[in-house]
């Protein structure tokens, strides 16, 4: 076995540990409530300043459906999605089965590969939630994203929420200036670095209309200011980190946009030309 295809099953065995242990629970995706609460707000946001019509979505590594679900509970647009993980997409059809019918019947879970995609069909939108950090190196990723850019409409867009390593330097820089020691990304993560993400988009006939660092007050304190405060110590509930989503939760996009890029994951709206 090589090393990509060593590292691609510890990623695959790591996402079914957690589908296997957290069923339909929104922890089988991440341990924060409250940074998914800000990318839903960040897609669902996007999406209705750039589309009023209905229009057909794709979903890359739904995990067990929150993001879709909270897409068509707030829109009239039909949601398909899916995930390398057959208990992920179990998960999802659980918890689709739990909506209205005029919202579940505008959405489609099923087993997919980034790395494999049907293009039969077409889409006016593609988004991924961090799912193409789980690809362990660049030339993967940028595989991926050119299966992806087939499969969307002329003209159409590709939301991306991703984590960017030069986010999370900025962020560690801001730890080490108050004597907190630098976070190491996850071992199965593999973060986009910008300037090369970028220039890949545009040799591959794309431009990046817009770029929303919905997540940075957040970090801020997650990462900082609660660690200054609890010797070191994360508390994805913390208090201060609660009152600091529902405080970007009340503002618009641009005003989310204001702080800095201090968060790990941010959006990418792109264009494909």
């Amino acid at each position: 076995m090589t090393e990509i295809n060593k590292k691609l099953s510890d990623i695959k065995e790591h996402w079914n540990e957690w589908a296997n242990q957290y069923g339909e629970s929104l922890r089988a995706t991440t341990k924060s409530s409250n940074i998914k609460k800000l990318e839903i707000k960040a897609i669902v946001d996007s999406l209705n300043q750039l589309f009023e019509d209905e229009i057909d979505i794709l979903e890359v590594g739904c995990g067990n459906g929150f993001n879709a679900i909270s897409i068509a509970e707030s829109s009239n647009h039909n949601v398909d999605a899916f995930d390398y993980i057959p208990e992920m997409i179990e998960s999802a059809n659980s918890n689709k089965s739990k909506l209205e019918f005029d919202v579940s019947e505008r959405l489609n879970f099923y087993v997919g590969d980034v790395l494999n995609l049907d293009k039969r069909k077409k889409y006016d939108l593609v988004y991924s939630c961090r799912c193409l950090i789980n690809l362990p190196d660049f030339d993967l990723q940028k595989k991926a994203i050119i299966s992806i850019l087939d499969i969307i409409k002329p003209n159409g867009l590709f939301f991306m929420i991703e984590n960017f390593s030069d986010n999370h330097q900025s962020q560690n820089n801001l730890r080490s200036s108050v004597g907190l020691v630098e976070r190491e990304v996850a071992g199965f993560n593999n973060f986009f670095e910008s300037k090369s993400l970028f220039e890949f988009l545009s040799d591959n006939g794309c431009k990046v209309e817009k770029t929303i660092n919905f997540a940075s007050l957040h970090d801020i304190a997650q990462y900082i200011l609660v660690p200054m405060l609890n010797d070191g110590e994360l508390n994805y509930e913390d208090d201060v980190v609660v009152a600091i989503t529902n405080l970007l939760l009340s503002l618009d996009l641009d005003s989310m946009n204001k702080f800095g890029e201090f968060g790990q994951n941010k959006l990418l709206i792109i264009r494909k030309l």
